[in-house]
């Protein structure tokens, strides 16, 4: 899939032949510009089969779901020995490449919050509950913790997360969610394309924000709600 993807956009994409270390995917040119991407897909787990089963049997299904981010997460740490071998030999951008093949289709586990909460860590809320049971407990402001895999001092050459998803109307679309601690960060306009949809994290709530380039305004409807999480 990230062969069509760069097909279609004018990106060399060359596979890389494994040697004795660990070895990404893909090198990808543009316009001189060097950057290695890991590929992992997403298939269905136990839960999304038993689901599947479901609603072929009976035309409904029990809900389902798992601990935000949690596959995202895996996959940050299946991919980054691969990208931060080369990225940091050759001191170039390095990217964690995503797709859903899962028969339930959809972005599924690559939805915006999933990525959110897979790189920056669960959404937590502190609670305090008065001695006095007369006293209602006391909220604090929510915000994003345990379980990063992202930080100042965390998988650093990673450079974001590219997921890549077959939108029914827009074929072939991409989004890509910048790592803000990354040592070599892949600007914006590097990777300007159709159908390409760039975020950053929101640095006034929890949230993505989306990059405003003008080649995104003709992004999706349906698949530019980050803010709707």
């Amino acid at each position: 899939m990230l062969e069509s993807w760069c097909r279609c956009k004018g990106w060399e994409c060359t596979r890389i032949p494994e040697d004795n270390g660990r070895t990404p995917d893909y090198k990808i040119t543009i316009n001189d510009r060097r950057i290695y991407a890991e590929v992992k897909e997403i298939v269905d787990n136990e839960e999304e089969r038993r689901v599947i089963k479901q609603l072929a049997e009976r035309g409904w299904a029990d809900g389902y779901g798992e601990e935000p981010g949690k596959t995202v997460r895996e996959k940050i740490k299946e991919g980054y020995g691969q990208i931060k071998r080369f990225a940091s030999r050759y001191g170039c951008s390095g990217i964690l490449v995503l797709y859903n093949n899962s028969e339930l289709g959809g972005l599924g586990r690559l939805d915006h919050y999933h990525v959110l909460t897979g790189m920056f860590g669960l959404q937590t809320v502190p609670v305090t509950v008065p001695h006095n049971p007369g006293i209602e407990p006391i909220f604090g402001p929510d915000y994003l913790g345990p379980k990063k895999s992202v930080s100042d001092n965390r998988n650093r050459y990673l450079s974001g997360i590219m997921t890549l998803y077959e939108h029914y109307e827009r074929g072939l679309v991409a989004f890509f969610y910048h790592n803000p601690h990354a040592i070599h960060p892949l600007l914006p306009a590097h990777i300007i394309a159709d159908n390409c949809i760039q975020y950053r994290r929101s640095t006034s709530q929890i949230n993505w924000e989306l990059i405003d380039i003008a080649q995104q305004a003709g992004a999706p409807d349906a698949l530019s709600g980050a803010g709707d999480q």
